[in-house]
């Protein structure tokens, strides 16, 4: 876990997928949660570097592709932490429906060429509320306000 600024952290060596940590007193919010094997990695950077995973209060997705959502269902059991993702992207974060993959403009030019595979849906988790917006979460790292920035996915805050 390498520290950016007071109170937030980026979790390092989870394979794919960025994942941040954000510290408001007792509270630790996270954004996004990567690919599965990610999880126990998550968990124990948090844990070494002295936050106890029930002190994870909240999840927040930044969008709903696989490598943001993979380790959700574990983390979910380990910190019982409240899910939050975008505004129309509930349904793929449940398990409900398929998750798409980006608009290959999105992309840099060497992930456009690489051949798509892999599953196109995840295993699904409670998800505890969506965001848009403007909307404003509480306790983290002070109070986060929600910026939509749709296109690589329909609901990418």
């Amino acid at each position: 876990m390498q520290q950016l600024l007071p109170g937030l952290w980026t979790l390092r060596g989870l394979g794919v997928g960025r994942v941040y940590a954000l510290a408001d007193g007792d509270d630790i919010t996270l954004i996004d949660g990567s690919i599965p094997s990610a999880g126990p990695k998550i968990i124990a950077q948090l844990e070494r570097a002295g936050f106890a995973a029930h002190r994870v209060r909240r999840i927040l997705v930044t969008h709903c592709h696989g490598d943001h959502l993979g380790a959700l269902p574990y983390l979910k059991r380990v910190t019982n932490a409240e899910i939050f993702v975008p505004e129309g992207e509930r349904d793929t974060a449940e398990g409900r429906a398929p998750f798409g993959y980006p608009d290959l403009a999105t992309l840099p030019l060497h992930l456009r060429l690489m051949q798509r595979s892999g599953p196109t849906s995840f295993e699904g988790v409670a998800v505890a509320g969506t965001l848009k917006e403007g909307d404003t979460i509480p306790n983290a790292h002070g109070e986060l306000t929600v910026l939509s920035v749709p296109g690589h996915s329909r609901g990418h805050l």
